[in-house]
């Protein structure tokens, strides 16, 4: 996605929940964006490769907030995207999660990150309700950026797979934020040799998802099953 389309796709989903007549906003913020300059000294200071998505997100915002709940969800977040400024994302003080979550091996199917303190960094916390955090994780990589989501007290990728950047935000913003979209990613659809998403994820960054269909899910109290086949359109 470029600044464009980021732009584009954040105001139509702002949009869209406004327009929902059973949905509250409680917050939708977007941080000032960042200077060709800033960029440049936040990717060498994270260690990161400035990606053409990574650049047009920070060209769009530097970290956005978006939570919003439904008269329908007792207890329940509808969406969630807690992405803070990447100027402090090295800060503890600012991840929403233990700051010991690093502490665990990061490894699954055989693959091991080497120093993931260095490597590994928490950006985006969401929760499914007060008592369920949940963390997105850059891994950087030499020539790339990827995103793996974890619960809060581990950092491990044994039942998650791996997303670009890109794609991570395409799958945010294409449902509305939902925490279960995300949460989809550690219910086992990577390639045991690569640690990429699957073809059978496939579906769930190609489908539209409404509103509505992701409050009446999440309105289920929904098992893994259920949150398969939601997001795999079935």
């Amino acid at each position: 996605m470029n600044t464009t389309e980021l732009h584009t796709r954040w105001d139509a989903m702002v949009s869209e929940l406004k327009a929902n007549p059973s949905v509250t906003i409680e917050s939708a913020k977007l941080n000032p964006p960042m200077s060709e300059e800033d960029m440049n000294e936040t990717a060498t200071k994270l260690g990161l490769v400035l990606t053409d998505d990574l650049r047009a997100f920070l060209s769009f915002c530097d970290g956005l907030n978006l939570s919003w709940t439904s008269e329908n969800l007792e207890g329940y977040y509808g969406g969630m995207i807690n992405i803070p400024s990447f100027k402090t994302l090295h800060d503890p003080e600012d991840w929403l999660c233990g700051p010991d979550v690093l502490e665990y091996p990061i490894c699954a199917y055989g693959v091991d990150f080497e120093e993931p303190e260095g490597e590994v960094i928490p950006f985006d916390f969401f929760q499914r309700n007060e008592d369920e955090m949940e963390v997105a994780f850059l891994l950087p990589r030499e020539d790339g950026l990827d995103v793996f989501v974890s619960e809060d007290q581990t950092a491990c990728l044994e039942y998650t797979a791996l997303l670009t950047f890109g794609e991570y935000l395409d799958l945010v913003f294409r449902s509305f934020g939902c925490p279960l979209a995300r949460n989809a990613l550690q219910l086992g659809y990577s390639n045991e040799d690569s640690l990429r998403a699957s073809d059978e994820f496939s579906g769930i960054l190609k489908n539209k998802y409404s509103i509505d269909g992701i409050i009446e899910l999440i309105a289920s109290e929904p098992h893994n099953g259920q949150i398969h086949e939601f997001f795999r359109g079935e």
